[in-house]
């Protein structure tokens, strides 16, 4: 460790980040080997996957390279692919993130919204489907309506207050003006 550098950890160091990420993913692919070559899942997600085998009689481990051997070539073009693909999408948004923070953007509400916003899909869909496609489902009890007038203070509040902020300023440098 750099001795310059030491004692910067939690203080936006990105090797407090790096470490671990890089550890966890490289986990990901590694826990396939133990899953295609002897039968044993090598983590909870292979553990999944080698029961979704097992459903379309498809038997993981030594005889799988000899019965249906594409399935093995399938997996292995599969995980090459998808790190060739999460290093276009890493670059990607990282360009995004940078033309949007020039641009004066803050980025905690950016990703706010990409974490939430799947979520809050999932449940608008969940109610259109609970409704029959009718949208008013979601202003019929009190409880939504509190929480829209909650949304809409919370979204149009700030934008009245820098609002009337700005109107006192230009009201007190044309007084000032004018003395």
């Amino acid at each position: 460790m750099n001795p310059r550098r030491e004692g910067t950890f939690g203080k936006d160091d990105v090797r407090g980040l790096a470490a671990p990420e890089s550890a966890n993913n490289a986990t990901a692919a590694g826990a396939f080997v133990p899953m295609l070559t002897l039968g044993a899942p090598g983590s909870g997600t292979t553990a999944i996957m080698m029961g979704a085998l097992m459903l379309y009689n498809i038997q993981p481990g030594l005889m799988l390279h000899v019965e249906p051997p594409e399935i093995v070539g399938g997996v292995i073009a599969a995980l090459f692919v998808a790190s060739v693909f999460a290093i276009y999408l890493m670059l990607a948004v990282g360009i995004a993130g940078w033309l949007l923070r020039k641009a004066g953007f803050d980025m905690a509400p950016i990703i706010l919204g990409f974490v939430l916003g799947k979520v809050m899909e999932v449940n608008l869909r969940n109610a259109q489907a609970i409704s029959g496609g009718d949208i008013a489902i979601l202003f019929e009890r009190k409880i939504s309506l509190v929480l829209w007038a909650l949304a809409i203070a919370v979204a149009v509040l700030p934008m009245l207050l820098g609002w009337r902020a700005k109107r006192r300023r230009a009201l007190a440098a044309s007084e000032s003006a004018a003395q």
